[in-house]
């Protein structure tokens, strides 16, 4: 068994079928139930690329506890955090400032609709998507009385990737109202700029705008490209794209300092401040790298976004090199690029030299460490 997959097992012991008290720091604190969505999606897409079937098992009974939770619930939502129902309510009747009294409640969310739809896709358990879909009808009902203005300062708060997700429903089901709510998804903020090839990402918080784009590049490759809009969508994911790697990255592929993106003038940052790159950034920046680069098979990737490059420069510094173990956000990606040898973002294998460059005394670990993975 694969150094990650163990890890992945003992986060949880084999008494998890026990039912216990929620787990301390951010989920006890608002953010309650988030790490339950990363959770199912580490398994089912750990469970694909290597048919572990602790992973499939657990996977499945996760599956199964997320249909509890919707049942008890009576309405089709599956939310974690504290006074869901509330906040539900309030945003029916246009009282959209109660995001500001949740932990981005959206954002929260979208981790359990990543997580079922990926026990769907990853995964090929059907109840997942039937548990998926009726999230969504859920979401689009809470949403639909409102008008593009309470929609815009909704979304003033962080959301995830939900652009996303409804893009997905959509190609599940082709049911035209989940594209039209992953549209309402788009935040006009950054939509209406990236579209015309504006940057304005100056002192953004890094990670909340990348999902966006990821949501872009998504609606745009699953709308018909004689869609009014398809452009936009498509500009908007692209120019996003190339104002993030061109302008606001770094060598070994990370972004932003203190979580937001500094001004131009100010990269010196990077030099003092002790929050550097956010991986989850990266995470995202791949999502998006791979799905332009499928889209538009021409498009070029600057090489410091392709996946060996990152994996070695980048990885380094969010592994736990004595127990090798790798941050949960960038874990899942990395091991299916590595199994498979995804040929739209480069092959495995590079120059000795550059690893040695990039890692130092971490050479032979790191080495073992990609040997282990295959």
């Amino acid at each position: 068994m694969i150094p990650i997959v163990c890890w992945l097992l003992s986060c949880v012991k084999q008494d998890y079928l026990r039912k216990r008290k929620t787990y301390g720091n951010w989920e006890k604190d608002g953010l309650d139930g988030h790490i339950g969505g990363h959770y199912l999606t580490a398994l089912a897409i750990h469970y694909a690329a290597t048919g572990n079937q602790e992973c499939k098992k657990r996977m499945d009974y996760m599956v199964s506890e997320f249909a509890r939770v919707q049942q008890a619930n009576g309405d089709g939502s599956i939310c974690g955090f504290p006074n869901s129902k509330k906040f539900a309510e309030e945003i029916r009747k246009g009282n959209v400032g109660i995001v500001w009294n949740y932990w981005v409640a959206w954002y929260n969310m979208h981790k359990t609709y990543a997580g079922l739809r990926d026990a769907w896709l990853y995964g090929k358990n059907e109840k997942a998507k039937k548990i998926f879909l009726k999230f969504c009808d859920w979401g689009v009902d809470v949403i639909f009385n409102l008008d593009d203005r309470q929609m815009e300062r909704m979304l003033d708060n962080e959301f995830g990737g939900m652009n996303e997700v409804y893009a997905d429903a959509w190609q599940m089901t082709g049911n035209p109202k989940y594209l039209d709510t992953a549209k309402r998804f788009s935040h006009k903020q950054i939509f209406d700029t990236m579209a015309r090839r504006i940057d304005n990402l100056d002192n953004k918080h890094a990670n909340t705008q990348v999902p966006k784009a990821v949501g872009y590049q998504r609606v745009a490759e699953l709308n018909s490209k004689a869609a009014p809009d398809y452009n936009d969508f498509m500009t908007a994911a692209e120019f996003f794209w190339e104002t993030v790697v061109s302008h606001r990255s770094l060598s070994l592929g990370g972004n932003s300092r203190g979580e937001h993106f500094p001004e131009a003038g100010k990269c010196s940052d990077y030099m003092h401040e002790r929050q550097g790159p956010e991986s989850c950034n990266t995470n995202n920046m791949l999502k998006l790298t791979e799905a332009c680069s499928v889209c538009t098979p021409k498009w070029n990737m600057p090489i410091f976004m392709n996946v060996p490059c990152i994996i070695i420069s980048f990885l380094p510094s969010i592994l736990n090199m004595e127990d090798m173990y790798i941050s949960h956000q960038l874990a899942p990606r990395i091991i299916v690029f590595i199994r498979h040898r995804e040929k739209q973002c480069g092959v495995v294998w590079v120059p000795v030299w550059r690893i040695m460059v990039n890692t130092g005394s971490l050479f032979i670990p790191m080495i073992r460490w990609i040997m282990l993975c295959m």
